[in-house]
C-alpha cells in the first residue's frame, strides 16, 4: 500500500505528546501566539527549541503561522507579532490520533478579533489552573 505524500509528511515529523497538545490547543482554541505556546505547552523550553520545533511543524504542514503587524496583547501589553493556527492536515492528524472524538473544519481567523481571541485563552488557561489548585 502506497503512502500519500501526506501521510509520508506525518510519519516523517515523529509527533511526540507535546506536539498532539499542541494541536489540541490550536483546535479548541483556533490560533495561539508564540508567547502562549511557550507559557502553556513548552514550560521550560528555551525559545531555540521552542522555534525549531514549530518550524518543523510548519514543514509539516500541520500547523500555520500568520503574522499580524501591530497587535498588542490585551493583558501583558506586548507585541504579538505572530500567531500560529492548525491546518486542515493537522485536523486530520488530530482525528487518526483520537480517533473516538469527532474533529471538524474550523472557519478562517478573523482579524479583527485576535486581541479578544488571544484574551479568552488567557483567561480560560488562568481559570483552569486556579481550579487545579483548589
Amino acid at each position: 500500500m502506497k503512502q500519500t505524500e501526506a501521510s509520508k509528511k506525518i510519519a516523517s515529523l515523529h509527533l511526540t505528546d507535546r506536539d498532539f497538545t499542541l494541536l489540541q490547543y490550536l483546535y479548541a482554541y483556533r490560533m495561539m501566539s508564540m508567547e502562549q505556546i511557550r507559557r502553556y505547552i513548552f514550560t521550560g523550553n528555551a525559545w531555540p527549541t521552542i522555534t525549531n520545533r514549530i518550524t518543523r511543524l510548519e514543514q509539516g504542514d500541520v500547523i500555520e503561522r500568520l503574522r499580524v503587524a501591530n497587535l498588542i496583547h490585551p493583558l501583558r501589553f506586548t507585541n504579538v507579532g505572530t500567531v500560529l493556527k492548525i491546518t486542515s492536515l493537522g485536523i486530520g492528524t488530530l482525528a487518526n490520533k483520537f480517533a473516538s472524538q469527532t474533529f471538524s473544519e474550523i472557519s478562517d481567523i478573523r482579524v479583527q478579533q485576535l486581541q479578544h481571541d488571544l484574551l479568552l485563552l488567557d483567561v480560560v488557561e488562568g481559570l483552569k489552573a486556579k481550579q487545579q489548585k483548589n
